[in-house]
């Protein structure tokens, strides 16, 4: 099907649907074909935006005002006109699906050229993805002329560093899985990644569906490489529907652990009951009396006692007591086993005040054992809903799930205490959104047990946005606020 469309930018002017000669579709052509600007871009500014309608479609779309490529987009808002196009859906035909998904109740979305967009999906499966591809609709892709596919991992619950990239070469087809082969990603099931798409030459089209996620926006420019992630440069969207991607290639399955060490050998059993005794010799005549009788064979052994339990001097799940810190330390939370609490955070820093930094204590009860090594993992406001492992939890009921693992859940449900939104009183204002580790030394860290540091708990690190270290900010140009809450669990390996 070709392209039709019309633009306008004046506020109160309708504007109608205008065909190129393609034949509409039957349940189009008898739908709405004229909107306003009010109906297409509620409560934006006509300066910034312009209507854009595409076949069944009307989105209201960022216009740049200097006439050159944009360094930001705001999240584009869309009504349906009439009905929405539908995807045919095809079945892999390569090897494991390791990271990606289909969607449902699909509609109709396009990928602007010299654009980049990254979507959140979490791996299925661990092992090496080769072949990274998606699904297009029915709509032509006319002038695309190249489409790079690539994935980043993810840093904080945002795009992290680029691990791979392929780029597709010529215009995708309609209602097909197109992309690239001969790559070699790792991924590791449970853990998010980012999928990213960035064309040149033209619209790229596609449906959306659920289930939503999130999604960053960059605008790319004319070079086929993917661009690296800054929140300075990239606009960032949530709660948005997908496209259909699949990453393919083949699952990878640990071998096979040594055999575990032989246990103490247990304690000798007690010693088997006296035989009974032998019978009286015969009497001797009228002089002396007989001599005595041969003694009685020894009784059999007794059984053996129960085997000994070295580690049960523990002597419970969990436990704290013995020498748990220094050289030699054997003691500490038991191997398997989790703890858990919560922490708290509050920054105020009015405008013209100096910077300031601010920490949540999450203090151990029981101490890991000595060098143990935990992984450091944090959880945002949405992700803490989401039961990414190894947070598999919730602020409410903190869990991880693999042993080895530390996980903070940032709390949302208070008024007082959100990350974003309006009307729901305080939320982060001109603060980090994700904290750093930090030891009780002031070590930073990414995991415990490095020289003790992380043994007896770890500080959530935030700080104002306007921070230095070199030469500290003693004025700050906004206000800063941050009232988090939240919990944490630890599981020792």
């Amino acid at each position: 099907m070709k392209r039709a469309f019309a633009r306008i930018g004046l506020l109160g002017v309708t504007f109608a649907l205008v065909s190129t000669g393609a034949v509409q579709s039957a349940s189009a052509s008898s739908a709405i074909t004229k909107v306003t600007f009010e109906q297409a871009c509620p409560g934006e500014q006509v300066a910034r935006f312009t209507p854009f309608i595409y076949l069944n479609r009307v989105e209201c779309r960022f216009r740049p005002t200097n006439g050159k490529a944009r360094t930001s987009r705001p999240n584009r808002t869309s009504q349906d006109v009439f009905s929405t196009p539908t995807a045919t859906q095809f079945t892999a035909s390569l090897s494991t699906t390791l990271i990606g998904e289909g969607i449902s109740e699909a509609h109709f979305e396009f990928l602007d050229p010299e654009a980049t967009e990254a979507y959140k999906f979490t791996a299925s499966s661990t092992g090496t993805v080769e072949t990274l591809e998606m699904l297009t609709n029915e709509t032509e892709n006319t002038g695309v002329t190249s489409v790079t596919f690539g994935i980043y991992e993810s840093n904080g619950g945002n795009p992290g560093p680029l691990i791979g990239e392929g780029t597709y070469t010529g215009t995708p087809p309609t209602n097909s899985w197109f992309g690239v082969s001969g790559l070699s990603i790792p991924v590791v099931a449970g853990t998010s990644y980012w999928i990213a798409i960035h064309g040149l030459g033209g619209y790229l089209f596609f449906n959306v569906g659920t289930p939503q996620g999130e999604r960053w926006v960059h605008w790319t420019g004319l070079s086929t490489n993917l661009p690296p992630f800054s929140e300075s440069t990239w606009t960032y969207a949530a709660s948005t529907d997908k496209p259909a991607f699949r990453g393919l290639g083949e699952a990878s399955t640990g071998g096979t652990g040594g055999s575990g060490a032989t246990g103490p050998t247990g304690a000798t059993g007690p010693t088997g009951a006296n035989g009974s005794n032998g019978a009286n010799g015969t009497g001797g005549g009228g002089g002396g009396g007989g001599s005595n009788g041969t003694n009685g064979s020894n009784g059999a052994n007794g059984s053996n006692g129960q085997s000994g339990c070295g580690a049960c001097a523990l002597n419970g799940e969990a436990n704290n007591f013995g020498k748990y810190t220094g050289a030699g330390s054997t003691r500490g939370l038991a191997s398997g086993k989790q703890e858990s609490g919560g922490w708290t955070v509050v920054i105020h820093a009015p405008a013209g005040t100096e910077q300031e930094e601010a920490d949540g204590l999450a203090s151990f009860p029981i101490p890991l054992k000595f060098h143990e090594k935990v992984a450091l993992n944090y959880r945002n406001e949405q992700e803490s809903l989401e039961a990414i492992p190894p947070c598999v939890g919730s602020p409410a009921e903190p869990v991880v799930e693999p042993v080895g693992n530390f996980c903070a859940y940032r709390g949302g449900n208070g008024a007082g205490s959100k990350e974003k939104g309006s009307g729901v009183g305080n939320v982060d204002k001109n603060v980090t959104s994700t904290p750093f580790f930090e030891a009780f030394n002031g070590d930073t860290i990414t995991q415990t047990g490095e020289a003790g540091d992380g043994d007896d708990g770890v500080l959530l690190v935030f700080r104002t946005s306007q921070f230095s270290e070199e030469t500290p900010v003693s004025a700050l140009a906004n206000e800063s606020n941050l009232h988090a809450i939240g919990s944490w669990a630890v599981a020792a390996k």
